[in-house]
């Protein structure tokens, strides 16, 4: 692995290919979440066939937790999620239909921001 801090596309699926069950670091999903593979995220998050498809699904809620929790000022962050949540629903996997639903009833009002949801969920 090149950089475990700023991991690219390959970095990752070398992660995900290896065999090893525990991250590469402990602030994992922050690093992989760093706006260079936003598209992988979401794809692996997508396929059922990748044996760490549910540290994916945690990195979506993960970015839109760390989006509110800084108080939604970076806009480059914004900007990536409502990318994602326009991504077709259309071989989706149902948790990462329930993430959209969730996104947009918490940009909605629908639903109220909790720290402990978006930014640890499942794990």
């Amino acid at each position: 692995m090149k950089s475990v801090y700023e991991p690219d596309n390959e970095d990752i699926l070398e992660w995900v290919n290896s065999g090893q069950a525990s991250w590469p670091a402990s602030d994992w999903d922050y690093y992989v979440a760093n706006g260079k593979n936003d598209e992988l995220i979401f794809k692996l998050a997508n396929d059922h066939l990748c044996e760490k498809r549910d540290f994916f699904i945690h990195a979506l809620y993960y970015l839109v937790g760390n989006y509110y929790n800084n108080g939604s000022v970076n806009k480059n962050e914004g900007i990536r999620i409502m990318k994602l949540l326009n991504q077709k629903d259309e071989g989706c996997s149902l948790e990462v239909i329930l993430w959209k639903k969730d996104v947009d009833d918490l940009l909605s009002g629908k639903l109220t921001f909790d720290k402990e949801y978006w930014l640890h969920h499942m794990f």
